[in-house]
């Protein structure tokens, strides 16, 4: 039996192409495998199509579908995935901390170090051990 390490998949979920860009790059640069969605609706169609994601990076802003409601919706479907809530608005922030539904929470913006330990604490390291 041969031990080989998978890397972990993460979901983005942001409407501004610039941050999500950042946010993509940085995980990337991490070592995990990164797919982006740029609204809510998008992301809860991935999300119900691919069951392959080990995390969710979750801007709370999101048009057509509003990042708490994804946020309730993923604790429902998928009761065990993480979600890191990212927000520049502190009382979305404080109300999603309120639900206790996610494993953190960063306020933006962040600096690296902060952005690197919320991913950490939530995700653990990029790579996981598989048996093949």
């Amino acid at each position: 039996m041969a031990f080989q390490a998978t890397v972990k998949r993460l979901l983005v979920v942001e409407d501004d192409p610039d941050q999500s860009r950042a946010v993509r790059d940085r995980l990337e640069l991490y070592g995990y495998t990164v797919s982006c969605a740029e609204d809510g609706q998008l992301a809860m169609e991935m999300l119900q199509a691919e069951a392959s994601f080990d995390g969710v990076l979750m801007d709370l802003n999101l048009p057509h579908v509003p990042g708490i409601q994804i946020l309730a919706a993923t604790r429902h479907a998928l009761p065990h995935l993480p979600v890191l809530v990212m927000s520049a608005s502190s009382s979305r922030l404080q109300a999603a901390k309120e639900t206790k539904l996610a494993c953190g929470y960063i306020a933006k913006p962040f600096g690296t170090a902060q952005f690197k330990q919320a991913v950490h604490e939530c995700f653990g390291p990029p790579y996981q051990p598989a048996v093949s």
